[in-house]
């Protein structure tokens, strides 16, 4: 008699069709930090999963049938090695949390587009008229591998694209992808955690410079007079946001920093706007010129509201 189905394994094996790979992290938020391993032990024994290594999981012989029986065609990559099926693990999660965008995994977006298959790319996020491609970085990238990226990056931009976010859990190699490295209007370097993972996903439905000055006028941070779209300015002040991380503001700042150290302005402050824990990453973007910048923060809190609209 064959295995009972529930939805909970629909749901996986949904995911496992599409990107072609699951990692533990996304098992246990489909079946609880509890239960997941038994449920696995299940499906490997029925064969609807494989274990590959390191709790990455792919489609087996039954899982393929599962679906062949219902008139679905099963693409399963196959002898692609191991790196490359974390790769898609690391999409099928990233396209679970990020509820509030449509999903497109890198196997798709690579071909598409005719990318690098060879780089980390995860996949494109897109909600109405709007797509950014996002990347999961290696721990260790040298010379060779970031002129590999920016080349992609001017791919990604001949299409009419201008929105990147990278991901990644290295300070280093978030400093490898600094201020007009790829000639973006939109580049997005995040820490690689969940409260990131949060955020982005807000970005689908808000504007997050419009809900940075609502929060200002709200709090009064800051004179209402201070407040314009991105970047505002009034004389006295230069005031931006780096609540999303987008370094590709850094350009604007840094040429006010510039003109201050010339003495070319009358400019008396220039004010970052952030979240509590933010600022330590955000003042290393800035390296050295970060003496010049005053930093507001907005308390953790506000975030919690802005990821949960």
């Amino acid at each position: 008699m064959p295995m009972k189905i529930t939805a909970r394994d629909n749901e996986m094996l949904d995911i496992l069709l599409k990107y072609g790979a699951v990692n533990k992290t996304l098992l246990v938020k489909i079946y609880g930090n509890t239960y997941y391993k038994k449920r696995v032990v299940v499906l490997i024994e029925n064969k609807y999963i494989n274990r590959i290594k390191n709790g990455i999981y792919n489609i087996a012989s039954v899982g393929e049938k599962y679906f062949t029986d219902r008139g679905i065609i099963v693409n399963k990559p196959i002898n692609i090695g191991e790196k490359l099926f974390k790769r898609y693990a690391d999409a099928s999660y990233l396209g679970y949390i990020l509820d509030n965008w449509d999903f497109i995994g890198s196997r798709e977006a690579k071909s598409k587009y005719n990318l690098n298959r060879g780089l980390r790319m995860t996949g494109i996020l897109q909600h109405e008229e709007r797509s950014i491609f996002i990347y999961k970085l290696p721990t260790k990238i040298g010379k060779i591998g970031v002129d590999s990226y920016k080349k992609e990056f001017a791919s990604i931009k001949s299409y009419g694209f201008n929105e990147i976010i990278l991901l990644s859990s290295s300070t280093k190699v978030k400093e490898l992808f600094g201020i007009n490295s790829c000639n973006l209007n939109n580049l997005y370097v995040m820490p690689d955690e969940g409260i990131s993972l949060m955020l982005i996903n807000s970005m689908a439905n808000i504007n997050i410079n419009e809900w940075v000055i609502s929060q200002l006028y709200d709090l009064k941070t800051l004179y209402k007079s201070s407040l314009r779209m991105y970047n505002f300015e009034n004389d006295d002040e230069y005031i931006f946001n780096m609540i999303d991380y987008n370094i590709a503001k850094i350009d604007y700042v840094l040429d006010h920093i510039e003109i201050m150290e010339e003495g070319l302005s009358k400019k008396k402050e220039i004010v970052c706007i952030c979240f509590v824990g933010q600022m330590s990453e955000i003042k290393k973007m800035f390296k050295k010129k970060a003496g010049f910048i005053t930093f507001k923060t907005l308390p953790n809190e506000k975030l919690l509201e802005l990821i949960k609209q």
